[in-house]
């Protein structure tokens, strides 16, 4: 399995300092709460789908860490 996507498995070089910079742009505690809405929604529409089909608890749960990571990010 490949990692050289990942940051903290580059090594350091111009890559890794522009992909440092814009993660700490999007990421820096004073943006994150702009995502609390999109973290909001994302989370009511997990409830609700485990309400509808708590016996799909798994697939529901493999959906939310699917959804929750990538709505940190946009």
């Amino acid at each position: 399995m490949g990692f050289g996507w990942s940051l903290g498995f580059t090594p350091y070089n111009e890559w890794w300092k522009h992909s440092r910079k814009l993660f700490h742009k999007h990421f820096q505690s004073s943006v994150v709460p702009q995502f609390r809405p999109k973290k909001i929604k994302a989370a009511h529409g997990f409830l609700r789908k485990l309400l509808d089909s708590p016996e799909h608890f798994h697939e529901h749960m493999q959906l939310w860490v699917c959804v929750s990571g990538p709505v940190l990010g946009k």
